[in-house]
């Protein structure tokens, strides 16, 4: 089960530097457009760390990782970057708005005992060795977390939150609106009784990952070459925004897919082939698309389709794939809508097997359904596919299953960023 601990963070000294300047999305999803603009904005930027450039002349005394912790030793040095004097938990709100509704997520950041998978900790998501190499080179250089593994827990009495509740009738210590809206608050939770209550609260809890799977799976990975010892007072921790899977602001997106790079595409024959096993209704435009998904949320399975000349809305009247079309599968990872496009119509109708999947050679990943269709009109892609997006206790029972969800099944939305607290394993 989960075991917690308050820590003494190393956060930015606002005195120095304005805090939405140097703080970051995850390192997964800086583009390089965003990371060109979060150094042009300020060069003590925490991307500077989690995701320095390479360099032409780069070689092993001199790269990416060591001049992420030369960055990260000049900055402590500088007082850019300070250790808070007390241990502590964290309050993390997000305050954030999707269409003209508005949303309040709220986490508890802290550092988490590492628990191999299965043990307290549930992953839903498959991982890939390159990113784990790839962190794992940043931490040994740097020995520290700047990001966070966004961990959920079952609550549903909110206990943590009521503890808590208190603490957000007095100002945070830190509190800003980033680029696209999003409002940030900390507050420092380090009253010994409250600390020791919410140890006891999430002392029965399991955890399960919702995003950072490559960066847990990191942590581990730098135990075992320590020795596995997970008491180690260093590399026995790592930290983590642990969130109520009953949070109102706990919020998944869909992503689309766009289908590229398909050498024989019939679309008469492919269209004749999804009416064996789906209701195909013709949709005129991607809004109509869009409010039949949304009308259909958890009432079915429902997939959108655009070819560039028509819209299309699939129903899946079977409910979940049968046991046949998912050999080994739960219930719930066959019901699942991205299960259903993935087996059924990418790997069975258009031939772009897991493999294929995985390689992106003939997919792209679209968070935005617009951007999705604008890739068919430009004709840079042949086909784009919307779907609703899974369902958080979806999330939970794949998890408690051990299985993994189809690759880029969930969209936690927003994302915890990178530099509101650093665990520095020293």
């Amino acid at each position: 089960m989960a075991v917690i601990k308050s820590f003494k963070s190393i956060v930015y000294n606002q005195d120095k530097v304005n805090i939405s300047d140097v703080v970051s999305e995850p390192y997964d999803k800086i583009s390089p457009e965003m990371h060109k603009n979060y150094l042009e904005t300020s060069n003590k930027n925490i991307a500077n760390i989690i995701l320095n450039k390479p360099e032409p002349d780069d070689n092993e005394n001199e790269n990416v990782y060591t001049r992420a912790a030369g960055f990260f030793e000049q900055w402590l040095d500088e007082n850019i970057l300070v250790a808070e004097n007390e241990e502590s938990f964290y309050l993390y709100q997000q305050v954030f708005a999707i269409g003209e509704l508005q949303y309040t997520r709220e986490g508890l950041i802290c550092l988490g005992k590492l628990i191999p998978h299965g043990d307290g900790v549930h992953p839903h998501e498959k991982t890939l060795s390159k990113p784990k190499e790839d962190r794992l080179r940043l931490l040994k250089s740097t020995r520290a977390n700047y990001g966070h593994i966004f961990m959920l827990y079952n609550d549903p009495e909110n206990q943590i939150y009521m503890a808590s509740e208190r603490l957000k009738k007095t100002p945070p210590f830190v509190d800003f609106i980033c680029k696209n809206n999003i409002q940030h608050r900390l507050w420092r939770i380090n009253e010994e009784i409250l600390v020791k209550e919410i140890e006891s609260i999430m002392s029965d809890k399991k955890l399960f990952i919702a995003d950072g799977h490559h960066r847990y799976e990191t942590a581990l990975n730098y135990l075992d070459e320590r020795g596995g010892r997970l008491n180690d007072p260093a590399a026995g921790w790592r930290m983590m925004t642990l969130v109520n899977m009953h949070d109102p602001g706990l919020i998944i997106l869909p992503t689309h897919r766009v289908v590229k790079n398909l050498h024989s595409l019939d679309l008469d024959k492919f269209y004749k082939n999804l009416e064996v096993r789906f209701s195909v209704s013709r949709m005129n435009t991607l809004q109509d698309v869009k409010k039949s998904l949304s009308v259909g949320l958890g009432k079915g399975i429902s997939i959108g389709v655009f070819d560039g000349v028509e819209y299309r809305l699939l129903q899946f009247d079977q409910g979940t794939l049968s046991e046949e079309d998912a050999p080994g599968k739960s219930e719930t990872w066959r019901s699942l809508d991205v299960s259903v496009l993935h087996t059924l119509i990418l790997d069975q109708l258009l031939g772009i097997d897991e493999v294929k999947m995985s390689d992106q050679s003939n997919l792209v990943y679209v968070r935005e359904p617009e951007k999705a269709r604008d890739y068919i009109e430009n004709r840079k892609a042949q086909l784009a596919f919307f779907i609703n997006p899974a369902q958080v206790k979806q999330v939970r029972n794949i998890a408690m299953e051990g299985e993994t969800m189809p690759q880029k099944s969930t969209d936690f939305y927003p994302k915890i960023l990178s530099g509101l607290t650093c665990y520095k394993l020293d």
